[in-house]
C-alpha cells in the first residue's frame, strides 16, 4: 500500500508522466511545452494569458483535456474552479463528454469524479463549461484557477472583453486562448500581439504556434 501511495505521488509530480502513466497516452512536444508554462502560471498564481494558435487535428483539445484532468486531481482538496467557454452547444457537450471519458480512463482519477449538468467535480475542485451565448451582462463568472476560451477565433473580441469584465476571481487567474489566427480583427490575432509584447518584457513564453505541417507530420508518425 505504501509503495502504491509513493508511486502515485511520483506520478503526480510530472504532468507528462501523469498523462502517460495515468491515461496511457503520450503528448507531443508542442503540447507539453505550453502545458509547462500554463501550469507554472497556475502554481505561482501569476495570472498570465497564453495564446495557443493550433490548427485543426493538431491535438489542441487533447491538451486542454489533460490539463483539466491534471488540475482537477492536483487541486482536489481545494475549493477551486476552472471555466471553459465554448462557442456552441455541440462543442460544449463534446468537451464535457471528453473530459468525463478521460477522467474515467485515468487510473488516478477513475471513480472519484461526478458530473452535474455542465459541471464536472473531483472532490472540491470543479470545471464549469459555459457557452459563449450564455454569458450576458450581470452574470458573475466565478473562476479562480483557469479560464479557457476554446475555438476563440469564433468569439468576437467584444464578447471576450465582456467575459473578462464579468470575471470575479478570488486570486489571479490564468487564461488560455485557443484557436487559429484568422487575421486582423480576431481575438487570437489581438491577444497574440499582446502576448508577444509581454514575452519581451519578462522572457516568459505566452504565444505558441503549431503549423499544419508540424501537426500532419506528428499524425503520420503515429500511423506508422
Amino acid at each position: 500500500m505504501n509503495n502504491l501511495v509513493s508511486r502515485s505521488r511520483t506520478i503526480l509530480r510530472s504532468f507528462s508522466t501523469f498523462v502517460s502513466e495515468g491515461r496511457g497516452i503520450d503528448l507531443f512536444y508542442y503540447q507539453l511545452k505550453p502545458a509547462q508554462f500554463i501550469l507554472e502560471s497556475v502554481r505561482l498564481n501569476q495570472g498570465l494569458t497564453f495564446v495557443l494558435d493550433f490548427p485543426r487535428n493538431s491535438g489542441k483539445d487533447e491538451l486542454l483535456i489533460q490539463l483539466k484532468v491534471y488540475l482537477l486531481r492536483m487541486m482536489n482538496d481545494n475549493d477551486r474552479t476552472m471555466i471553459e467557454v465554448n462557442t456552441s452547444y455541440h462543442n460544449q457537450i463534446d468537451a464535457i463528454d471528453r473530459l468525463g471519458d478521460s477522467l474515467h480512463r485515468n487510473i488516478l482519477t477513475r471513480g472519484r469524479w461526478v458530473q452535474v449538468s455542465s459541471i464536472i467535480s473531483f472532490d472540491k475542485c470543479n470545471t464549469i463549461f459555459l457557452r459563449n451565448d450564455d454569458i450576458t451582462d450581470g452574470r458573475s463568472i466565478k473562476a479562480d484557477l483557469l479560464l479557457i476560451f476554446n475555438n476563440a477565433n469564433a468569439i468576437p473580441p467584444e464578447q471576450y472583453d465582456k467575459i473578462n469584465r464579468l470575471l470575479s476571481p478570488k486570486r489571479k487567474i490564468t487564461r488560455v486562448i485557443c484557436g487559429v489566427d484568422v487575421g486582423e480583427g480576431s481575438i487570437i490575432s489581438r491577444e497574440k500581439e499582446l502576448a508577444i509584447l509581454e514575452e519581451k518584457k519578462d522572457g516568459i513564453q505566452r504565444y505558441f504556434h503549431v503549423t499544419e505541417d508540424q501537426a500532419m507530420q506528428k499524425m503520420q508518425e503515429l500511423s506508422v
